[in-house]
């Protein structure tokens, strides 16, 4: 069997390996149980708003899934700074994320999608399912959903935030991810309008 041939199976067998998106209760379809938790929790935690308060954010209520989790600040379409991002993640790359950009962790082709689809969540209420392909070590590639929920900032001089969580929908075993930056996601809003 040819290289080509493999790697046409495994992507093949890959994607009929991958959890099932499956609808929450406000009908977003999520595949990762971690996504299901922040989902769940977030609905409940946000009362008879739209958008949950950071003040009202309580990560303690979040321990199964706090190592995924990461805390961004959408200062501008071009800049989305990490704030905290949980070991999990850092543990999964090699590196430490706090103070880095959201945006130069996908494919320089992907990031303008990426900061318009963060700028109209700053501006509108709505959260943002993400599943990302990265290329990885042993070839096949690496698969994550991410979920995104906006933050009511404290005071009204703080830039617009977003709480979120990652989880490996398919990772070989042993695969590290290649340069992040390789990457590219399909990105789908998720409304939060009551």
């Amino acid at each position: 069997m040819s290289r080509h041939a493999r790697a046409g199976s495994l992507h093949q067998a890959t994607r009929m390996s991958l959890p099932a998106a499956l609808p929450n209760a406000a009908g977003w379809m999520l595949a990762s149980a971690p996504a299901r938790v922040l989902a769940d929790y977030y609905l409940a935690a946000r009362g008879d708003r739209a958008v949950l308060r950071r003040a009202d954010f309580d990560p303690a209520a979040l321990k199964s899934i706090l190592p995924r989790l990461f805390l961004l600040e959408l200062r501008s379409v071009q800049e989305l700074h990490i704030r905290l991002a949980g070991s999990c993640l850092a543990n999964r790359t090699g590196r430490e994320l706090t103070g880095l950009d959201w945006l130069d962790l996908i494919g320089p082709a992907q990031r303008a999608a990426r900061g318009a689809a963060f700028a109209r969540m700053a501006g509108e209420p709505i959260g943002l399912r993400a599943v990302a392909r990265y290329p990885a070590t042993l070839g096949e590639d690496i698969i994550v959903e991410y979920l995104s929920l906006p933050l009511t900032p404290v005071r009204g001089d703080e830039p617009p935030m977003a709480i979120g969580v990652v989880a490996s929908l398919w990772r070989p075993p042993g695969a590290k991810p290649m340069p992040f930056h390789q990457g590219n996601e399909e990105i789908t809003p998720l409304p939060l309008a009551r």
